[in-house]
């Protein structure tokens, strides 16, 4: 059972975190948050090295014809940086396995910590952008106030929290 999440709005220059938690009542949104790329990576990296991530829920990346265009020259920063956070998942649950495949791992790279604590898998979840407007009117039905929008938060905040509730209100409701 996941007790705890992560939403992500990944952007260029700007990125929402939004952070779940499920509580003895039901599923609450604690915190939002807008980070830079890099604070986001430097946090996500720590925080999967504590145990502190269960399920990563994350806005996928879709290049549209009609915005085609505008990427003309364009890095795309925000596919790198889901790249990095797929890829970090990945090391992780590969670790995890190993963990759980052998009874004495010597997982010298990591000391002492690595016995100390060993990793859990980490779900990852990528979502189209799509399921923003429904989400939103799901959570209006319900009358889930979003802290995004008491906090006058950003837009990635907002549709990072968007994210959360729909994967928790689709997926985790019958946990």
């Amino acid at each position: 059972m996941i007790n705890s999440l992560i939403a992500v709005d990944p952007g260029d220059a700007h990125v929402g975190v939004a952070f779940f938690n499920r509580e003895i009542d039901g599923w609450e949104c604690s915190a939002v948050e807008e980070m830079t790329p890099n604070e986001f990576n430097d946090d996500f990296a720590e925080s999967l090295l504590h145990n502190d991530i269960e399920c990563i829920v994350y806005e996928r990346f879709r290049l549209y014809e009609d915005k085609s265009g505008e990427q003309v020259g364009s890095e795309f920063l925000t596919s790198q940086m889901i790249g990095v956070i797929k890829y970090l998942v990945r090391i992780r649950n590969n670790h995890a396995d190993y963990h759980d495949n052998e009874p004495n791992p010597d997982c010298a790279a990591a000391g002492q910590f690595c016995a100390k604590l060993p990793p859990k898998p980490v779900i990852l979840v990528g979502q189209v952008a799509d399921i923003k407007k429904p989400a939103a009117g799901i959570l209006r039905h319900k009358g889930i106030k979003s802290i995004a929008g008491k906090k006058r938060a950003g837009r990635h905040c907002k549709d990072a929290e968007l994210h959360g509730w729909y994967y928790i209100l689709h997926t985790l409701k019958d946990e």
